[in-house]
């Protein structure tokens, strides 16, 4: 009975409690650039009125959502009749509301405190005084209605409140901009207009509060994203186990789009299982997820490229000039487009044998895949993981190159191939055979305007010209024999970076062997030169979240006398997410 005569006593008090509704100030002062203060004067007041304990006050985002319903957005406040039908619809049953009647020389505000259900003017009053004293002004008028009403005033604040007029006004662009969802803005204002007035509580507050609203719709946005990216992906396969490639070109150019779709979702079905850029190489554990979804994307793009022959069998033209003519312009359907934005991923794709078989090498020997806003690398290629396919690779760009010479395509798409071509030479160190790649297109487009780039790369691997990539890279492989301490620290970067792109993640276990097997016993080394290297590696881990990777070098950083005090500051500023 005692906790039931308790609740009882709750609920009576919290019923007692007036609700009040603070309106927005209309602005008379002739000025239209004052006309925001009202948003950033009624949170003022609803701050103010809200510390006072027997009052509930209605938020002011509540207002503001009523305000849009009711299409009231640009009414005059201030009138009795209007100010009551927004308190009821607020559910209050007092409605504050009043008009900046003037800024120069002085301030001064007109108020009215509303009684809802009878209409009666509770308080008609003003306040008048320096600009520069807003916080006096505002209290001064919180005093009178919370007398009005017979409550007990609330605390003064020593320090925190909005001071002057021109810091309400930034205050109040800043909400506008947030009303307006223009989150981005608004944060980006706020945080400046904190940086300026540190102790300013409300636009803390506010900031706080913006804030968790991108949060949320990031959070929004990103779920639309997935179920358009689902829906358009189910939509893609469906229609491919449906349809085989007919005797309609538009069906078979939608077949092909479709196909194209599919490549897409590749690397976003992969991005869980990698660590991040600049080569994106499979996690350790997650190899046989990994691998799978390389081994589906190989699959669909071989699909593609006897999909695209077929097109291109049944479709092609010979024009009247005697030149050959292939429609290569695939396009999603129409009814599909709009959830292809929302996924970020083009309408239009290259239906083309040549494209296709360029998408497929690049995948098998370079690791490139396309999720529809960017190309990446992923690692180890699948000519590693399936040395088989290393000569599939080649002889797709082979083959390429004699389609598009064939059909007398663009001097650039061809020139292309075999850029590509020499590019997977190289990066297996197979320099004499990219030469030759490169070569061709010399021989075969002397008039190209690629010629002068092709030529200097020649030069480049023969040693005629210099490239800091190329010239690091060579000194890492000479230092395997002599042990230089500089040749080792220029080029490892780029070392790395050609060895992880080729195996992935071992390549980096095998960097520190391969030294340590050549070095380890070289006294051409420093001593430190040992906990440099092993922090390298360490690093390249820590700063891809690659944990694993991070511990199992500081290890050897530390027992090649490592600094303790250095790994933590390694371990703060490179390694934030491994816990040690």
């Amino acid at each position: 009975m005692a906790l039931l005569g308790l609740l009882s006593a709750a609920d009576a008090a919290a019923s007692s409690d007036r609700v009040v509704a603070v309106l927005y100030f209309d602005n008379n002062t002739g000025n239209a650039e004052l006309d925001v203060l009202k948003k950033g004067f009624a949170d003022m007041m609803v701050t103010d009125l809200a510390a006072v304990s027997s009052l509930q006050v209605v938020e002011r985002d509540r207002l503001e959502a009523l305000l849009d319903e009711l299409k009231l957005q640009r009414t005059r406040y201030f009138d009795s009749k209007t100010a009551a039908k927004i308190g009821r619809g607020l559910g209050a049953q007092y409605a504050v509301t009043g008009a900046f009647a003037a800024l120069d020389p002085q301030m001064r505000i007109d108020v009215r405190m509303i009684e809802i259900a009878t209409g009666k003017v509770v308080v008609a009053d003003k306040v008048v005084g320096d600009k520069t004293k807003l916080f006096d002004l505002q209290s001064r008028l919180v005093a009178k209605f919370v007398g009005a009403l017979d409550a007990r005033a609330p605390p003064k604040r020593a320090i925190g409140a909005v001071q002057d007029v021109e810091s309400l006004l930034e205050y109040s662009k800043s909400v506008d901009l947030a009303d307006a969802g223009k989150l981005a803005d608004a944060s980006a204002a706020m945080k400046a207009l904190v940086k300026k007035h540190p102790t300013m509580i409300l636009a803390r507050a506010k900031h706080q509060q913006i804030l968790r609203r991108l949060e949320d719709a990031k959070t929004r946005r990103e779920a639309v994203i997935e179920a358009s990216g689902l829906s358009l992906e189910r939509r893609a396969a469906t229609y491919l186990a449906k349809h085989e490639i007919g005797a309609d070109q538009d069906a078979v150019k939608t077949h092909l789009a479709y196909r194209a779709v599919l490549d897409v979702f590749f690397l976003r079905a992969l991005e869980p299982h990698l660590v991040t850029e600049p080569v994106h190489y499979v996690r350790p554990d997650h190899e046989d997820a990994a691998y799978r979804i390389l081994r589906a994307a190989y699959a669909n793009l071989s699909k593609r490229v006897a999909e695209a022959d077929a097109y291109a069998a049944a479709f092609a033209k010979t024009l009247p000039n005697g030149a050959p003519y292939l429609d290569t312009r695939a396009e999603l359907p129409k009814d599909v487009i709009e959830e292809a934005k929302r996924f970020d991923i083009a309408r239009t794709y290259d239906a083309s044998s040549v494209g296709a078989r360029a998408d497929l090498a690049r995948f098998v020997l370079l690791g490139e895949l396309f999720d529809g806003k960017r190309h990446a690398t992923v690692a180890p290629v699948l000519a590693t993981i399936d040395p088989k396919l290393e000569a599939v690779g080649f002889s797709a760009l082979d083959e390429a190159y004699s389609i598009c010479r064939e059909n007398g395509s663009p001097e650039f798409v061809c020139t292309s191939l075999m850029v590509t071509k020499g590019e997977a030479y190289l990066l297996r160190d197979r320099t004499e055979e990219a030469i030759a790649a490169y070569q061709r297109v010399l021989d075969d487009y002397p008039a190209s305007s690629q010629y002068a780039r092709v030529e200097k790369r020649i030069q480049v691997e023969l040693g005629m010209k210099r490239d800091h990539a190329r010239t690091t890279y060579a000194g890492v492989l000479r230092a395997f024999e002599t042990c230089e301490d500089m040749e080792f620290r220029k080029g490892l970067p780029t070392y790395l970076r050609q060895r992880v792109t080729l195996f992935g993640r071992p390549a980096i276990f095998d960097m520190v062997e391969r030294i340590e097997k050549a070095c380890l016993s070289n006294d051409r080394l420093r001593k430190h030169f040992w906990s440099y290297l092993y922090m390298k590696a360490a690093l390249y881990g820590g700063t891809r979240d690659d944990c694993a990777l991070f511990e199992t070098m500081v290890k050897k950083y530390l027992a090649a006398d490592g600094s303790r005090g250095d790994l933590r500051g390694y371990r703060k500023n490179y390694a934030k997410t491994c816990k040690q």
